[in-house]
């Protein structure tokens, strides 16, 4: 059986995606919200939408993992990540795909042994995990495979 588990790093302008098998590096990338969109909340959720339609659909992924949206000291900012977010998961839905979600507390415990980790230790912690040499990836994309990579660890690993 397959195991091919689709992270998601929801953003307000750009939304990183990571895809495993297992826990192995399958691709990634950042799905950059075009400047035209993000002055339109409906264009830029039918965006994400339709981008994640399209990686799902390339991938075939049988989970998909996103981070959960957390209330900052910005009320716009956090709504704009849950409508990112919602428009990821309206995606998932659309394939019938499970929906998982983890909170980046513990996405960075599972990833680096604790829970208040800095962004380049996790960047560097998912590099090494994944052989990732191109320092050219994106933030975004690791944040997503530290998402999917988070699932592989609490959800899979000891069911495989």
């Amino acid at each position: 059986m397959k195991y091919i588990i689709l992270g998601i790093d929801p953003g307000s302008t750009v939304t990183g995606y990571g895809i495993i098998e297992k826990n192995f590096y399958i691709n990634s990338g950042c799905i950059p919200v075009k400047k035209k969109y993000q002055k339109n909340s409906y264009y830029f959720l039918r965006y994400i939408y339709l981008e994640i339609n399209k990686i799902i659909r390339k991938f075939n992924p049988n989970y998909f993992v996103i981070e959960e949206v957390f209330i900052g000291k910005n009320a716009k900012n956090s709504l704009k990540l849950s409508q990112a977010s919602s428009a990821a998961i309206l995606s998932a839905t659309k394939f019938k795909i499970p929906i998982f979600q983890y909170s980046i507390k513990t996405i960075k415990k599972i990833v680096t042994g604790f829970g208040n980790a800095k962004k380049d230790y996790i960047f560097e912690i998912v590099s090494k995990f994944f052989s990732i040499q191109n320092r050219s990836i994106k933030q975004d994309s690791i944040d997503a495979l530290a998402v999917a990579m988070t699932h592989y660890f609490i959800f899979l690993k000891n069911k495989i």
